[in-house]
């Protein structure tokens, strides 16, 4: 079963704040869900986008 994390957990788990996740959900930039009127993100994809994504 995959783990799915809401907004402050996946801040939390990236080191950011809540508000550079929401501004790369605005921008269709991080894989995300809709779980009713929440966001939802599935650590596993979260960690592909993650290596996909880093600076080298």
């Amino acid at each position: 079963m995959q783990r799915i994390l809401n907004i402050k957990e996946i801040a939390e788990y990236m080191g950011c704040c809540v508000s550079t996740i929401r501004n790369l959900i605005k921008n269709n930039e991080f894989p995300h869900c809709r779980v009713g009127a929440k966001y939802g993100f599935i650590l596993d994809k979260v960690d592909k986008w993650l290596e996909e994504n880093a600076r080298k």
